[in-house]
């Protein structure tokens, strides 16, 4: 947690969720300590598999357990603080997808939410609500990722063109900020996780689209979303 340097200088929360290979103390970190200079008590969680947390690297083969992590470990976060203070959660990559599915976790089943406080506001940067042709498997094992995936689920089966770091980042120095992270992995996605990670980006954007429709008065046919992965 990062905050302002007196209590008396805090003007909301904020909680921000990393992408997929990512983590809370490396990149995050200059966005969080940002925000604490403007004010913001600021938060931050490492996924199972990423950082200093507990799992197989990089897998992530239900996301429903990281958004329990993430919805417990926001919500004490809150507790500390004035409950009338302006709330927002930032994100970026997977975490766009993760946190509009705790949004929408808010939103439809509150009463599964230990506080209910629904957030102020979302903040999305390059969120996951689409695979890239960069990182979609090639013809035919998109097609054989459901087998692959109920066989061997670990297996780093999914090539990529390129590294992770490598092709999702286009400013030079962030890229190279990226790769040099001691425990960001640059290795192929695993099966069973490459599968989550497509059914999510199917799941949210559909979700959201109807989500975007009713609130619209009108139904939307696309989210136009940058299909980055970070």
């Amino acid at each position: 947690m990062v905050a302002p340097a007196t209590p008396a200088t805090v003007t909301g929360t904020l909680a921000l969720v990393h992408g997929f290979t990512g983590e809370s103390s490396w990149f995050l970190q200059l966005t969080a300590i940002y925000f604490a200079k403007a004010g913001f008590a600021t938060c931050s969680i490492d996924h199972q598999g990423h950082g200093f947390s507990d799992g197989l690297i990089a897998h992530i083969p239900d996301i429903n357990p990281v958004v329990d992590d993430c919805i417990a470990f926001f919500d004490e976060f809150h507790s500390r603080f004035d409950p009338s203070l302006p709330s927002f959660l930032y994100s970026e990559s997977l975490g766009g997808a993760i946190a509009l599915l705790i949004t929408l976790r808010h939103r439809d089943s509150p009463e599964n939410v230990s506080s209910g406080k629904p957030w102020n506001g979302l903040i999305l940067n390059d969120a996951m609500c689409g695979i890239s042709e960069k990182f979609k498997p090639p013809w035919p094992l998109e097609h054989f990722l459901s087998i692959a995936a109920a066989i061997i689920p670990t297996w780093r089966v999914v090539p990529t063109r390129g590294s992770i770091p490598d092709v999702s980042f286009k400013v030079e120095w962030k890229r190279k900020l990226a790769l040099v992270s001691p425990r960001r992995k640059v290795a192929r996605p695993r099966a069973s996780t490459a599968q989550e990670l497509l059914r999510i980006c199917k799941g949210v954007v559909v979700r959201f689209e109807i989500r975007k429709g009713k609130r619209g008065g009108g139904w939307v046919k696309r989210v136009r979303v940058r299909k980055v992965i970070g």
